[in-house]
């Protein structure tokens, strides 16, 4: 731990007199934490603290983490066990399935491997861009993104600089404890997140998860099950928009590894396929935020082809993957 403090965010409340239980105080505190190699700068995480008073002077009654706000927390909670790297920090259960070196060494590993094969679309940070890869069963990420039976594996997402810095901190890979500890355990999760790290940003939804999809190294999000394909090949013939995400669950992440998965092997490889990423952004229409919005121009400056075709070069994927 680089830094660590604590700051008064709103006094505005006053005490309150609680029968029984003396006074009770409430303010808004944030943590002001930076661990080294993970925070280029001191991040902010809310806190939920309840102050007592006594003998004359203030004392915590309760501390809880805040899980309405974004914050990356891995040591608030059970024991835990850290391992360090060059512009990364690994931290495990202290006595989960996998130890904090040995998924350092995983993560190394994994790290290499991607950034190589994303040289020419990371996201212009100088520098090794800090990493925090959280495997505990502590903290929540952003939004929704762990709830409901489908949810996810594992969640990439950046954290703020706390107060006057600007910018990102870093990076923070979080596991899903509930989904069996797939991250501290499963090297396809692992690429996968990883990629969202150093891949390209100014995209669509499904050229991005279909892209760390494809260098997770999965054959398939599906795998052959053939519930899954007769539904896929059953299922309208759509490249899902950002709008829609999520809506029919592991069929998108499907549909976009096929769609990305055809444009790779079968239409000029990789660094083209970067290529086109890289160039996204010129071909969105104005006054949408919706990336998916410009697939069509981008694909026919790019490649030369239809969004139709690209449908049909997604479909025909599905028709060649194993039926049993």
């Amino acid at each position: 731990m680089k830094s660590f403090a604590y700051e008064v965010k709103n006094l505005d409340s006053a005490p309150d007199e609680v029968r029984n239980d003396g006074v009770l105080f409430a303010p808004q505190i944030a943590e002001v934490a930076q661990l080294e190699e993970a925070h280029r700068a001191p991040v902010s995480n809310a806190t939920d603290m309840t102050f007592v008073r006594h003998d004359g002077g203030w004392v915590i009654g309760r501390d809880r983490a805040a899980p309405e706000d974004r914050y990356s927390r891995p040591w608030f909670g059970g024991p835990v066990s850290v391992a360090t790297g060059r512009s990364v920090v690994v931290v495990t259960e202290r006595d989960g399935p996998t130890g904090a070196a040995e998924l350092l060494d995983r993560v190394s590993t994994a790290r290499a491997e991607i950034k190589e094969a994303l040289g020419s679309v990371w996201r212009g940070e100088e520098g090794e861009p800090p990493l925090l890869i959280d495997a505990t069963y502590n903290g929540q990420p952003p939004g929704d993104t762990f709830e409901g039976d489908d949810g996810a594996a594992a969640v990439t997402y950046w954290v703020d600089a706390s107060g006057f810095m600007s910018g990102f901190a870093g990076a923070v890979v979080k596991d899903n404890p509930v989904a069996t500890n797939r991250l501290a355990t499963n090297v396809h999760t692992l690429r996968h997140e990883l990629s969202h790290v150093y891949g390209p940003a100014l995209v669509p939804t499904w050229v991005n998860e279909g892209l760390a999809e494809y260098l997770s190294g999965c054959e398939s999000n599906i795998c052959g099950e053939n519930e899954q394909r007769d539904k896929l090949l059953a299922h309208e013939r759509a490249i899902p928009d950002d709008e829609e995400w999520g809506e029919d669950g592991s069929l998108d992440y499907a549909i976009s590894h096929a769609a990305v998965s055809w444009l790779i092997d079968e239409n000029g490889g990789l660094e083209k396929f970067l290529g086109f990423c890289n160039d996204f952004y010129l071909h969105l229409p104005s006054g949408t935020d919706d990336f998916h919005d410009g697939t069509s121009k981008a694909l026919q400056e790019s490649y030369g082809i239809t969004q139709k075709q690209l449908v049909d070069g997604t479909w025909a994927w599905f028709e060649r993957l194993p039926s049993d």
